[in-house]
């Protein structure tokens, strides 16, 4: 499970509740705050989404960043 806010966005543990992970894009200011998150179906891989139309895909095993779309400026 994977909640967005104002800083990035925060993972739990379905089964018990306790945090996972808290994930920060840092980059660009405008990038701190998650929009949106998704998982992929394998699991694998959830994605952030954020003001400024930027993507961050993260890996579940470690949770660290994989890569970022290019955004958009506006």
């Amino acid at each position: 499970l994977a909640a967005c806010h104002e800083e990035g966005a925060t993972v739990y543990e379905a089964d018990s509740g306790r945090v996972a992970a808290e994930l920060k894009a840092g980059g660009l200011e405008s990038d701190r705050g998650a929009t949106c998150a998704a998982f992929s179906p394998d699991g694998r891989t959830l994605v952030t989404g954020h003001h400024t139309f930027r993507l961050h895909a993260w890996e579940v095993l470690t949770w660290k960043r994989r890569g970022a779309s290019p955004g958009t400026s506006r």
